[in-house]
């Protein structure tokens, strides 16, 4: 998709006149704007996204962070994006182990001279942007990150547990001599 920084965000439209929250939005909104416009250097941008699921987005956010730590990325600056200030939280990775992940903020990059703008929204998608000539690089990020997603999957093989999102459970093997059952149900 092709956009202009300066075209009206449909999201503006939604919230209702004289509200107080909207007036914060359309603040918050515009000095975003301007960041992004100053930092790609104006004029027409590509945005591609992604949208996992919401019980898969720890994973798609931490290949993420892998794929922008991989030899020629720069990260110029990590900034907040819907809320006050970058959201990270522990991923889980492994039974016992999580890494420090960002769910929420906006990473402005440089690989080959080229600039890139990765916004994370929590549990909801993530977008990647370029100038409108990078779009052949911004697909390649995208699916790069799809890529790193397949191949390193964490969650692959693991006994998991669902409720609302997934977590690793440690499952230990039992016999049924370890099972105690009521006599009438034997």
């Amino acid at each position: 998709m092709n956009y202009d920084f300066y075209q009206e965000n449909e999201t503006m439209d939604d919230l209702d006149d004289g509200d107080e929250y909207r007036e914060l939005s359309l603040k918050q909104i515009k000095k975003q704007q301007d960041e992004h416009a100053k930092f790609l250097r104006q004029g027409t941008w590509y945005v591609a996204v992604l949208k996992p699921e919401s019980y898969y987005f720890d994973l798609y956010a931490w290949a993420v962070k892998h794929v922008i730590s991989s030899d020629g990325w720069k990260v110029i600056s990590t900034r907040e994006n819907k809320l006050p200030e970058q959201y990270y939280s522990d991923v889980s990775v492994a039974l016992d182990k999580s890494e420090s992940v960002l769910l929420d903020g906006r990473i402005f990059l440089e690989k080959q001279s080229v600039r890139y703008l990765v916004i994370l929204n929590r549990y909801d998608v993530i977008e990647v942007a370029a100038r409108t000539e990078n779009a052949d690089l911004v697909k390649d990020v995208i699916q790069e990150v799809e890529t790193y997603v397949n191949k390193h999957n964490f969650y692959r093989g693991k006994k998991l547990e669902f409720d609302g999102k997934l977590s690793f459970i440690k499952v230990e093997y039992q016999s049924w001599d370890d099972i105690v059952l009521d006599p009438v149900i034997k």
